[in-house]
């Protein structure tokens, strides 16, 4: 896979996975201290982690279908954290707390929660390590390449 090709499919699976909404959301749980006292999480919070996961499995699903974010995807395992019974219990389980706490000490949307941020980091790693240079091209064209 060229560079230019995965660096475009890697910025596809983040953006249709939507990776950094989900990240917004749980890093605002996350983020509360355990010593507070018991934060509600509010019915608006669990509906829209529900809305976000079924929308980044349908992005998944869609990624699968174009070469370059499948081969991502298949080389990250994605495919592992988006089987049924898994979301399954994740949304349900969300769905049931009734404060942040719960979430925090969840096991699953810790393990959820990095798988997806692995995707953002890789992104923003292979973001900052490319750099563009000029080359000359055929029939005297200039190219732009990324390099890694």
């Amino acid at each position: 896979m060229k560079t230019l090709d995965f660096t475009r499919d890697l910025k596809k699976v983040v953006a249709m996975m939507q990776v950094d909404q989900i990240l917004a959301l749980v890093s605002r749980w996350f983020g509360i201290a355990p010593q507070q006292p018991q934060q509600p999480l509010s019915d608006q919070e669990k509906n829209q982690f529900s809305d976000l996961v079924f929308n980044s499995h349908a992005g998944y699903v869609s990624l699968l279908d174009a070469e370059g974010p499948r081969k991502i995807l298949e080389g990250l395992d994605v495919k592992d954290f988006y089987e049924p019974s898994r979301l399954r219990i994740l949304v349900s389980s969300i769905s049931g707390f009734a404060s942040v706490t719960q979430a925090q000490t969840f096991p699953e949307l810790h393990a959820f929660y990095e798988k997806v941020r692995s995707l953002q980091k890789l992104e923003a790693l292979h973001h900052s390590r490319g750099y563009l240079v000029r080359r000359w091209g055929t029939g005297g064209l200039w190219g732009w390449w990324l390099l890694i």
